[in-house]
């Protein structure tokens, strides 16, 4: 048989092809070579490509980090400059649920916060008039959240209202970023003689005005141990100043403490940053520069080296990456001032009006921070109108998680060969999200914050966003033949029978995501306070948050927790996805409104039995004229 050379090229043109044909090419680098699994960097973020033969993407710059934000850079960390990020987040955690250190952080680091003091006979008046909580009757908290809305109903801050048991003065402590002076500036226009009440700004910026600092941890007594440590060591507070007096008795209620004459101490049962993540209390020292020393002193002490069983400071950098993975909306961020107005020193506070950020309570899922039976209140309208529509609040605010797994960036693919631009980037806030696959004709929502790349000591950037409502984010995925990939691992065997209970997940949770203009992908998920059971802890599942009471049980050991599934989703649209957290504090108030309306019958009782007997007294003396 003759075979003609045409023949004999073509068959070698078609193995040349079939070979090739058995490689995946990447993108991002269009000259791979097989590589040896000694090569391999076990550490690496890599592509496996599969065929023929395995091959693995290493990229130029393996160590380089995913990138930093200007704002990150502006933010002081509480390590040496060249601490990578991932190995600030891990130590920070493990001092959480390892150890019995706690955290701590002084709050004139963190830009503009401070205390503002109302005090005058018509304290409890103003408050129930101006803020969202409830200040006026028989079942009122000593310390409680409450928001500071405008006359639209958009959030302006979340506020920590301590409130003195005769209602004569009020402490109200602002958010990180919003300035005591600019919320006196808002509060003073309502104030009017009749009010008989005085504002006092003690802003944290002033050297001499007031100094805070807070103290957390996974469990109230760590915090309790630690400060009575201090207070052993330093000598700083007076003798009559006893443990079981210093902590409030539980987390509706706070301390006064009298140092000096010109010294108070002020402690309340919070830290700023959900119980999942950790608890604790802060304490803020005003009235005198004195009392900013001692403060100050004792903050020293605590973070000073000798001090082995002192707390891990954390700066401003790591709280704030703290904070994003927490899910707790921030000032200037999710509610507020913008942070580029808050930047901008130059602009005037006219101006800077412009940049408030449009958001309700509850988008944010603040529901349990607005009463929403009492009589009038700034911001009232808006926040009945949003009651009103059946389908909820228009956006809801999530938690986005990038991994790095799916992520190569572009700072670590720089310096290869490919002829193709890697537009993977550190995702921004202020970015649009879409559904992955919608080709970015479906867009579900913002991007709000971000926290540092790796900070949270895992191989990925967390961030918070505000996300449309699940129902239209569903009905527009089915038009584009798009779903929620949901795995077998998200289902948890939690009964004796065997049963596998559906997935306590929120409509839009597991959702995949990719950031506008990039090939940056993310998953949704629900923030850990309304994923996560009562008493849990984001960190480590085997940790049971005790209670605040300063008489609580010993901690001896950790019991287990299997089931942390606390959300019950109700209607299927996610706008009533209530955590237990939310329904603890539903019974609470329900148990604080039966015992009111028991101590109302008892009065109207007690009011129709003295009638009686003025009725049966006249009865008498009618009889004695006869």
């Amino acid at each position: 048989m003759i075979v003609h050379p045409w023949f004999v090229s073509l068959f070698g043109l078609l193995l040349v092809l079939t070979f090739c044909s058995s490689f995946t090419v990447d993108p991002f680098h269009s000259h791979e070579r097989p590589l040896a699994p000694s090569l391999l960097h076990p550490s690496l973020p890599s592509t496996l490509y599969s065929g023929k033969f395995s091959y693995e993407y290493i990229p130029p710059n393996p160590e380089a980090s995913p990138g930093e934000s200007d704002y990150y850079n502006g933010l002081r960390s509480s390590y040496p400059p060249d601490t990578p990020a991932g190995l600030r987040g891990e130590a920070i955690r493990s001092a959480l649920t390892t150890t019995e250190r706690c955290l701590t952080w002084e709050w004139s680091d963190l830009q503009s916060s401070g205390v503002l003091q109302i005090e005058g006979q018509g304290t409890r008046d103003f408050l129930q008039n101006k803020l969202t909580g409830t200040f006026v009757g028989d079942a009122v908290k000593n310390f409680q959240e409450a928001c500071m809305l405008d006359s639209k109903g958009w959030l302006v801050d979340w506020l920590r209202v301590s409130l003195q048991d005769d209602g004569q003065r009020a402490w109200i402590l602002t958010s990180p970023g919003h300035a005591t002076s600019e919320l006196l500036q808002r509060l003073d226009p309502f104030v009017f003689p009749m009010d008989q009440i005085t504002l006092t700004n003690f802003d944290f910026q002033s050297k001499n005005n007031a100094f805070a600092f807070s103290l957390a941890s996974t469990q109230w007594e760590h915090v309790r141990l630690t400060m009575e440590r201090l207070q052993q060591s330093t000598k700083l507070l007076p003798p009559i100043i006893v443990p079981s007096k210093m902590f409030p008795k539980d987390a509706t209620d706070f301390c006064l403490l009298k140092i000096s004459d010109t010294v108070q101490m002020l402690v309340v049962p919070s830290v700023g940053l959900p119980s999942v993540a950790c608890v604790g209390y802060s304490f803020v020292f005003f009235g005198s520069s004195e009392g900013v020393t001692i403060g100050q002193r004792l903050y020293q002490h605590l973070i000073e080296e000798d001090n082995l069983e002192g707390p891990v400071e954390v700066g401003p950098r790591e709280l704030e990456t703290l904070r994003v993975q927490a899910g707790q909306p921030g000032y200037g961020h999710e509610y507020g001032r913008a942070v580029v107005a808050l930047q901008d020193r130059s602009n005037p506070i006219e101006d800077k009006k412009k940049n408030m950020i449009k958001t309700s309570p509850l988008e944010l899922h603040w529901k349990t921070m607005l009463d929403l039976e009492k009589g009038c209140y700034l911001g009232q309208e808006g926040i009945a109108s949003v009651m009103k529509n059946p389908r909820g609040p228009a956006r809801q605010l999530y938690s986005v998680v990038f991994h790095d797994d799916f992520n190569l960036y572009e700072t670590q693919s720089r310096g290869d060969q490919s002829t193709v631009d890697n537009l993977t980037l550190l995702p921004r806030p202020g970015q649009k999200l879409f559904a992955l696959g919608s080709n970015e004709q479906l867009m579900v929502g913002m991007l709000t914050s971000v926290g540092e790349a790796g900070g949270t000591g895992n191989r990925n950037t967390v961030a918070l966003a505000l996300i449309k409502r699940a129902d239209s984010i569903q009905k527009q995925m089915k038009e584009l033949d798009l779903s929620i990939e949901r795995t077998d691992n998200e289902a948890e065997v939690t009964l004796s029978s065997g049963m596998i209970q559906p997935p306590p997940l929120d409509p839009l949770d597991g959702l995949e995501v990719i950031v506008e203009g990039t090939f940056t992908v993310g998953v949704l998920k629900s923030i850990p306070s309304r994923r996560l059971k009562r008493n849990a802890n984001m960190f480590d599942d085997s940790i049971v948050v005790d209670g605040v009471g300063y008489q609580a049980s010993p901690i001896a050991s950790r019991s287990v927790m299997n089931d942390n599934s606390a959300a019950v989703q109700i209607n299927g649209g996610g706008a009533n996805f209530i955590s237990e957290e939310e329904s603890q504090k539903e019974i609470e108030k329900a148990e604080a409104e039966a015992k009111a309306a028991a101590a109302e019958a008892k009065r109207k009782a007690e009011k129709l039995e003295m009638l009686k007997r003025r009725a049966e007294e006249a009865m008498a003396k009618r009889k004695q004229k006869q």
